[in-house]
């Protein structure tokens, strides 16, 4: 065996430096050139993802980012999540930092002093369970008092969102069991039925749209796109069987 490399090495060194390193040798084994490199164009918006396949290359300082290098945008509102008040409520522009991305319309003054308002406000499930855990309970009591005190005469679609493990089918229902599951705890708290529209996406909008197979990211990845989040129905918008 070892007289095998001995002999092909002036054959075998070339191959490998251009599987691992994308560099080519002379005769004398000499590396001549490298074909390519890690982070080629750099990373100019410094996110963490090379330039050679971010798909946002201006992600403003301090944004989380997807694996695409996408700002992240937990309740697909338009506002990221570096600069809406509100993460997990699907709401509008606003002039004051503290209620940006917030869904309410003609919020009193004493909002801004709401400790609730700007809280992370993820609802995250584990593996095959729409049980709510404990632990997210006071973020829950949260959201009920933010919909009870500035969210009267709106309503408000619940979506539950599945990793990218078991069938679209299963997902699809699981993902409904923890949107109804949040609902019912809201309303147990006192938000009127009908408020709230429990909506089921399964794998459809994840924060990580990069973790499929589920094994190829990180579990606290897969943990985060099972969640439920919430969206403020517009008049435009009132379709909730989409």
């Amino acid at each position: 065996m070892n007289d095998f490399y001995s002999r092909n090495l002036p054959v075998l060194l070339p191959l490998v430096m251009l599987f691992f390193c994308g560099c080519a040798t002379q005769n004398n084994g000499k590396v001549v050139t490298c074909l390519s490199t890690v982070c080629q164009n750099g990373d100019q918006d410094d996110d963490g993802v090379c330039d050679d396949w971010d798909r946002e290359l201006n992600t403003p300082k301090g944004a989380r980012v997807d694996g695409s290098g996408k700002a992240l945008d937990l309740d697909f509102d338009g506002i990221i999540d570096l600069y809406d008040a509100c993460p997990t409520f699907h709401g509008r522009p606003n002039s004051d930092p503290k209620l940006n991305g917030c869904p309410v319309k003609d919020v009193m003054e004493d909002i801004t002093n709401d400790p609730c308002i700007g809280q992370e406000s993820n609802i995250e499930f584990e593996k095959n369970t729409a049980d709510i855990k404990p632990s997210f309970f006071p973020n829950l009591d949260c959201i009920a008092k933010i919909i009870l005190r500035y969210g009267e005469g709106h309503k408000f679609i619940v979506e539950g969102h599945t990793d990218s493990r078991g069938s679209d089918a299963y997902n699809l229902k699981i993902s409904q069991q923890r949107a109804e599951s949040v609902v019912r705890y809201l309303e147990n708290k006192g938000v009127p039925k009908g408020q709230l529209v429990p909506v089921g996406k399964g794998w459809e909008g994840a924060m990580w749209p990069e973790c499929k197979p589920a094994d190829s990211c990180e579990e606290w990845k897969n943990k985060q796109n099972r969640r439920v989040v919430f969206r403020l129905v517009d008049d435009s918008a009132t379709d909730t069987s989409k």
